[in-house]
């Protein structure tokens, strides 16, 4: 593309979304369960297709045991931006800092917002850190050839807690059903 159409991208429902300029009207959950049900986590270095929608699944589980139905939202959607840029690993991301933070904090903003969901406050911030440390634990261990051995994740792998490798399809219903069952739905 070239011009005034550098920023867009086209979604799976066919709608135009601006990364460089993010608005609620764009977002729709439908796409986010799609792209997300699609995106493989780790950079597909995992064993057995791992998505970013299942991880999200397991989160919200997660979140709504330990604490309630509005921390298992968040958790839901915590990563609903990625359906716009992608899962980008870790190591990349602190290198493209903090652009790429500011792009992914904008995009997000504005999910909330097309959700009707006020955003994290800093303590629900900080429980979706550790539920995602959570799963990291357990799908390094699960899912990955050293197992997590070298990373650095500041809590254990919670033995109940199983990645499934869902195709991408059944991905996508399994977020879609878990945001109905939590009365999440595109305004």
């Amino acid at each position: 593309m070239n011009g005034q159409n550098d920023t867009l991208i086209e979604t799976a429902a066919g709608l135009q979304f601006d990364l460089q300029n993010p608005e609620a009207q764009m977002v729709s959950l439908a796409d986010i369960a799609h792209s997300l049900g699609h995106i493989c986590r780790y950079t597909g270095h995992c064993h057995g297709f791992y998505s970013v929608a299942e991880h999200s699944v397991l989160c919200s589980e997660v979140a709504e045991e330990s604490w309630d139905e509005r921390m298992a939202v968040l958790a839901l959607l915590h990563d609903a931006a990625e359906a716009y840029i992608g899962d980008i690993n870790n190591p990349l991301k602190q290198m493209l800092k903090p652009r790429i933070s500011e792009i992914e904090a904008a995009i997000q903003a504005q999910v909330w917002t097309a959700m009707g969901i006020p955003a994290p406050a800093p303590e629900e911030h900080h429980n979706i850190k550790y539920v995602d440390a959570v799963l990291l634990a357990c799908e390094a261990r699960d899912l990955m050839t050293s197992g997590g051995r070298w990373w650095e994740i500041p809590v254990d792998a919670d033995r109940h807690i199983k990645p499934h490798c869902w195709k991408p399809m059944r991905a996508m219903d399994e977020f879609l059903v878990r945001a109905a069952e939590l009365g999440i739905g595109d305004e």
